[in-house]
């Protein structure tokens, strides 16, 4: 795997492999050149307070990431800017001052100033098609419940990304009881996802509740994301790319990417 790749590894794992079982895979790593700027935005039409994430790029798969603090963060869209605050509870994490709600038909900038240098980048959103119907099947004579979900990664027509909160705290009093999955489909079929690495189910009992995100990709944000994959969730399957440099649209020698999606939500029961 080249260190292109290693400074997304905060990234994947936080927000792809939470609270998901995989099988263990062994990775080669390569030193790289780090200490580069990493970019994690991903904006869209939810009304919440806006986050971009801002951190340094890094080789080893044990190190802490180092997060980026006292930037200059904003989000303009043409006609204003919106600045984003860092957290004082987490270094790193710039949110708006206020809930706000992306529209589309804009092309969204980000700026960003930090050290002396100024990293831009700009991108807009497509349509995002209706969430696909989602089920549960009960496992045995138990009362765990595996997610039923009928996609091949798949579609000439749609590039999508699905973000699958489960939560069952209020039934297990553990706060630690909650699983996140990722669904990826893309316009393209890529012998590696087709025979990716098993992934152990995810079970979770009866009466949890289940939050759905359905994003919009457009084809810069898909082709990251298929090229993410393909470095991580992918790798150890029966055939492995060829790994390559991730595409990036942050300037000035920065990594990550700055995205803007059209997303549609629901909830469900498990039942």
């Amino acid at each position: 795997m080249k260190a292109c790749a290693k400074y997304l590894f905060y990234f994947f794992t936080t927000i792809v492999l939470q609270g998901c079982g995989v099988e263990t895979t062994e990775w080669d790593f390569e030193e790289g050149d780090n200490g580069k700027l990493v970019v994690e935005a991903l904006l869209s039409t939810e009304y919440k307070r806006q986050e971009v994430r801002l951190s340094l790029s890094y080789n080893d798969w044990n190190e802490e990431p180092t997060m980026v603090s006292g930037a200059s963060v904003s989000i303009g869209n043409g006609i204003e800017d919106i600045l984003l605050e860092e957290s004082p509870e987490e270094s790193g994490l710039y949110r708006s001052a206020e809930a706000v709600s992306l529209v589309p038909g804009i092309l969204y900038q980000l700026n960003i100033e930090w050290q002396d240098k100024v990293y831009t980048a700009s991108n807009q959103m497509v349509y995002v098609f209706p969430i696909s119907p989602m089920g549960f099947q009960q496992v045995n004579d138990s009362d765990s419940m595996v997610l039923s979900f009928n996609t091949t990664g798949y579609s000439p027509t749609e590039q999508s990304m699905y973000v699958i909160d489960i939560d069952w705290t209020e039934l297990s009093g553990n706060e630690d009881s909650k699983a996140q999955l990722r669904f990826y489909i893309f316009n393209s079929l890529d012998v590696s996802g087709v025979f990716k690495p098993a992934q152990e189910p995810v079970y979770f009992p009866k009466g949890s509740k289940v939050f759905i995100r359905k994003y919009g990709l457009n084809d810069g944000y898909a082709d990251f994301l298929r090229a993410l994959v393909m470095e991580t969730e992918w790798q150890g399957g029966l055939f492995d790319d060829v790994s390559s440099n991730l595409p990036s649209n942050i300037s000035n020698g920065g990594l990550g990417y700055f995205a803007v999606c059209a997303m549609r939500m629901d909830s469900l029961v498990a039942e």
